[in-house]
């Protein structure tokens, strides 16, 4: 704490956040891209997560001076973000093909791939399957809020 009361010293982004930043952009190139997008989306989740744990161990003057640094700017550009939407995208048209060309009604002979809480919520196929594919969209493994917050 005494080092934050020394004006213009950053600590934090100097010694840990940037360094850390440059090391993953010239030694991790291949993080930024969306190729395995599980991979992917945990890999952007981490990094926002140490980003957002350094910021939060900065003085005001230090999170400004490191939220408009050109380190920090690069390391957002590298995500291939857009790319892994796109992918995201083609994997929930994919798994909802199948029930879209279908006006099937959910039965108990299903049981083993449907729960009774979905049978009970909804009576076709299809109306299961776009609920399941928005949660799985939204889910923690999916969803970079990072990208919206």
């Amino acid at each position: 704490t005494q080092l934050h009361s020394v004006p213009g010293l950053s600590v934090v982004s100097d010694v840990l956040a940037l360094p850390i930043l440059t090391y993953v952009q010239t030694y991790w190139p291949n993080v930024f891209m969306p190729a395995f997008p599980d991979a992917f989306a945990a890999d952007f989740q981490r990094c926002e997560a140490l980003i957002s744990t350094c910021v939060s161990h900065m003085t005001p003057s230090e999170k400004h001076r490191f939220a408009k640094s050109e380190e920090l700017s690069q390391h957002r550009k590298k995500w291939k973000t857009q790319v892994y939407s796109n992918l995201r995208a083609k994997e929930c048209l994919h798994a909802l093909e199948p029930s879209l060309s279908s006006s099937e009604v959910l039965d108990a002979a299903e049981e083993v791939q449907w729960s009774a809480e979905v049978r009970r919520q909804y009576w076709l196929r299809v109306t299961a399957d776009i609920a399941r594919q928005l949660r799985r969209i939204f889910s923690p493994q999916v969803f970079l809020q990072q990208l919206f917050g």
